[in-house]
Protein backbone atom coordinates (compact mmCIF):
# COMPACT_ATOMS: atom_id res chain seq x y z
CA UNK A 1 0.00 0.00 0.00
CA UNK A 2 1.28 3.22 -1.15
CA UNK A 3 1.89 6.38 1.38
CA UNK A 4 -1.82 8.03 0.21
CA UNK A 5 -3.37 4.50 1.60
CA UNK A 6 -4.43 3.71 -1.89
CA UNK A 7 -3.73 -0.01 -2.71
CA UNK A 8 -0.92 -0.31 -5.09
CA UNK A 9 -1.39 -2.31 -8.58
CA UNK A 10 -0.62 -6.19 -8.79
CA UNK A 11 1.93 -6.90 -10.75
CA UNK A 12 1.33 -10.09 -12.90
CA UNK A 13 3.19 -12.20 -15.76
CA UNK A 14 1.15 -13.24 -18.64
CA UNK A 15 3.20 -16.38 -20.50
CA UNK A 16 1.97 -17.28 -23.74
CA UNK A 17 0.79 -14.67 -25.71
CA UNK A 18 -1.22 -16.81 -28.55
CA UNK A 19 -5.27 -16.75 -28.66
CA UNK A 20 -6.09 -15.63 -24.80
CA UNK A 21 -2.53 -13.95 -23.99
CA UNK A 22 -3.61 -10.61 -25.46
CA UNK A 23 -6.94 -10.74 -24.81
CA UNK A 24 -6.26 -10.92 -21.29
CA UNK A 25 -3.09 -8.07 -21.08
CA UNK A 26 -5.60 -5.94 -23.02
CA UNK A 27 -7.88 -6.67 -20.05
CA UNK A 28 -5.25 -6.51 -17.40
CA UNK A 29 -4.07 -2.90 -18.63
CA UNK A 30 -7.62 -1.81 -18.38
CA UNK A 31 -7.61 -2.53 -14.60
CA UNK A 32 -6.28 -0.35 -11.82
CA UNK A 33 -5.33 -2.33 -9.22
CA UNK A 34 -3.27 -4.81 -11.84
CA UNK A 35 -0.32 -3.96 -13.78
CA UNK A 36 1.18 -6.36 -16.34
CA UNK A 37 4.84 -6.51 -15.98
CA UNK A 38 5.84 -9.18 -17.66
CA UNK A 39 5.00 -11.07 -20.67
CA UNK A 40 6.91 -14.73 -21.99
CA UNK A 41 6.06 -16.23 -24.90
CA UNK A 42 8.63 -18.77 -27.27
CA UNK A 43 7.69 -16.48 -30.55
CA UNK A 44 9.56 -13.03 -31.01
CA UNK A 45 6.86 -12.08 -33.43
CA UNK A 46 4.28 -12.23 -30.38
CA UNK A 47 6.53 -10.16 -28.47
CA UNK A 48 6.78 -7.53 -31.04
CA UNK A 49 2.95 -7.04 -31.54
CA UNK A 50 2.65 -6.53 -27.86
CA UNK A 51 5.44 -3.84 -27.67
CA UNK A 52 4.10 -1.72 -30.02
CA UNK A 53 0.74 -1.57 -27.75
CA UNK A 54 2.49 -1.80 -24.84
CA UNK A 55 5.51 -0.81 -24.35
CA UNK A 56 6.53 -0.43 -20.44
CA UNK A 57 5.52 -4.19 -20.69
CA UNK A 58 8.70 -6.21 -20.31
CA UNK A 59 9.02 -9.38 -22.53
CA UNK A 60 11.25 -12.88 -22.76
CA UNK A 61 11.14 -15.56 -25.31
CA UNK A 62 12.66 -17.09 -22.06
CA UNK A 63 10.21 -19.60 -20.14
CA UNK A 64 7.93 -18.57 -17.94
CA UNK A 65 10.05 -19.64 -14.60
CA UNK A 66 12.49 -17.38 -15.39
CA UNK A 67 10.48 -14.27 -15.77
CA UNK A 68 8.25 -15.61 -12.59
CA UNK A 69 12.19 -15.92 -10.80
CA UNK A 70 13.25 -12.47 -12.08
CA UNK A 71 9.53 -10.66 -11.49
CA UNK A 72 8.05 -8.90 -8.66
CA UNK A 73 4.76 -10.24 -10.57
CA UNK A 74 1.81 -12.16 -8.27
CA UNK A 75 -0.14 -13.63 -9.74
CA UNK A 76 1.47 -15.84 -12.56
CA UNK A 77 -0.68 -16.60 -15.51
CA UNK A 78 0.48 -19.53 -17.64
CA UNK A 79 -2.06 -19.73 -20.58
CA UNK A 80 -2.03 -23.01 -22.41
CA UNK A 81 -3.00 -22.98 -26.31
CA UNK A 82 -6.59 -23.08 -27.11
CA UNK A 83 -6.76 -25.80 -29.48
CA UNK A 84 -3.75 -28.85 -29.37
CA UNK A 85 -2.72 -28.06 -32.57
CA UNK A 86 -1.70 -24.39 -31.55
CA UNK A 87 1.95 -23.63 -31.58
Amino acid sequence: MSGNGVQDPVGVAVVGLGYWGPNLVRNLHEVSEAEVVWACDRRQEALDALARRYPAIRRTTRDGDSARARSDARPYLPLQPARPDDP
